[in-house]
């Protein structure tokens, strides 16, 4: 609707998009402040989930640096600041390492050497990975209240593999593992996690749902979209298209 409103004017389309997210997290605020929007334990302010709020105070985020990185304004760096805030206060562990993550990727892909950033943020990466299992890090787990793996959603994993390695080619079909009237997990008695509605890894859920074949199409559609995206972003001839599929790379 934006894109049509203003005939393809990408800052005035960001614009508008700010002023939705920055509302949102106001009125996230003002909720909260009355008392409500409390989901459980954990605060989710005008959204179902704090999964969902996180999603958005990122999105906040990302779109604030991204216009940053073309010209310094202080309502930028004031919603960055305000948006990431309310994002440590809600605890959505999924939002704050996907954007961090994701803000890496932006500085990285947007360097003069983006070659060398990227070799570097590889190498984090496997630092990362190989440090992982070590008892110092499950002792930092149990210092924060968490355990050893942060979501406790190991076993539900192992149990999906599982599932999956009993029709790993074409899957159970879509959404049939968690329906109402064909949860796989509960008709499992010997199932040694517990019961679950979904897989928690989108990974694993394509190949219970889809198998290794819709797995394969899936990833085959991220990689020829990312390589499109990337490619026109660099483009000097086309900076104005480049602008918005360098964002859309980013948030691929």
């Amino acid at each position: 609707g934006y894109v049509l409103e203003f005939d393809g004017d990408f800052n005035a389309i960001l614009g508008r998009i700010l002023t939705v997210l920055i509302a949102v997290m106001v009125g996230s605020w003002v909720v909260g402040a009355m008392g409500h929007g409390a989901a459980g334990r954990t605060f989710s302010g005008v959204t179902l989930h704090r999964n969902q709020l996180g999603f958005l105070l990122g999105l906040l985020i990302l779109i604030s640096l991204f216009e940053l990185r073309f010209r310094f304004r202080w309502p930028h760096v004031l919603g960055c600041l305000a948006a990431a805030g309310l994002l440590v206060y809600i605890d959505s562990k999924s939002a704050i390492i996907s954007i961090a993550f994701t803000t890496l990727v932006l500085f990285v892909i947007s360097a003069r050497r983006w070659k060398v950033s990227l070799g570097l943020l590889a190498l984090g990466i496997v630092v990362f990975i190989t440090v992982l299992p070590s008892p110092k890090m499950d002792n930092f787990a149990l210092w924060v209240g968490r355990d050893p793996t942060f979501t406790s959603r190991t076993e539900i994993w192992a149990d999906s593999v599982k599932l999956a390695a009993d029709q790993p080619v074409t899957g159970y079909g879509y959404n049939a593992v968690w329906s109402a009237h064909e949860n796989r997990f509960r008709r499992d008695r010997n199932a040694p996690g517990p019961q679950c509605a979904h897989a928690h890894n989108a990974w694993i859920g394509w190949v219970l749902q889809l198998g290794l074949g819709g797995l394969a199409i899936y990833v085959l559609f991220l990689g020829v979209l990312l390589a499109r995206a990337l490619a026109l972003a660099r483009d000097p001839t086309d900076s104005l298209t480049g602008i918005p599929l360098a964002i859309q790379a980013m948030c691929l």
